[in-house]
């Protein structure tokens, strides 16, 4: 009897948890290798990604290793492969502390630019496009957050990542993005995409609702250098991870 009540709840949990619609990340297969895992996995499964393997190049820190089309109305013809994890740390008084960790994930086309880019730095590999037909591949880069942080500091935390952009289009992301995550500011385990679009322009994602977004190649450049410009990396972690995998994805 004991024995049967126990097949029962297995049965029940991994029932619900295929309730969700398809366009709600899983986490990656690693995640759920034993019924525990299962049952204490967030409900809100953070963001439209797809886990499809469990081997890859590098500890990915529970992130899946493919990401889907996380936004409906501009579909994209390929998954993105994580390129790579690290956290985000800031400076508070003589310490640092975790923020976010955070992942980022290319397109087949701008993993193809990075590993032909002979030199030049990762983004400016990325943005190039392809053939000047698309403005550029499609990226993603998740936060997920490790401590509550509320909506005016999560925005304003990139301000400095703008340096020389025009007040008014700093405003306006700023404005964009605290819409996306909303007045509640982001709490520990939840996630905000950022996507940049292969039509151009960006979107923000919050838990996988689609928020805010902005249109500007400044803003979009200068974003992505926050996290792979090596003189602007604000994850050094994610940057190592990233230059050292690569070529392995």
């Amino acid at each position: 009897m004991h024995d049967a009540g126990f097949h029962h709840l297995v049965v029940v949990i991994i029932a619900n948890t295929f309730q969700y619609p398809s366009n709600i990340m899983f986490r990656s297969a690693s995640r759920f290798q034993s019924l525990s895992a299962l049952v204490l996995a967030p409900t809100f499964a953070c963001l439209p990604c797809l886990a499809f393997s469990e081997e890859y190049p590098f500890d990915t820190k529970g992130f899946p290793t493919k990401c889907v089309n996380p936004v409906p109305e501009r579909a994209w013809p390929n998954a993105l492969p994580l390129a790579g994890v690290g956290m985000r740390r800031k400076n508070f008084y003589v310490m640092e502390v975790d923020v976010y960790m955070t992942a980022v994930n290319l397109s087949p086309q701008a993993l193809t630019n990075v590993k032909a880019n002979n030199g030049s730095s990762a983004v400016e590999a990325i943005l190039k496009g392809t053939k000047g037909e698309i403005p550029h591949p499609a990226v993603t880069v998740v936060l997920r957050f490790v401590r509550d942080v509320d909506s005016k500091k999560v925005s304003e935390a990139f301000n400095e990542v703008f340096a020389g952009v025009a007040p008014e289009k700093i405003a306006n992301f700023g404005k964009q993005l605290s819409s996306a995550v909303g007045a509640k500011g982001m709490k520990t385990g939840e996630e905000v995409m950022f996507v940049w679009m292969e039509g151009g322009g960006m979107k923000f994602i919050k838990n996988g609702v689609v928020g805010g977004g902005v249109m500007d190649k400044e803003i979009e450049h200068k974003l992505l250098g926050a996290y792979l410009d090596p003189a602007k990396a604000v994850s050094p972690e994610l940057l190592a991870c990233f230059n050292a995998n690569i070529d392995k994805i």
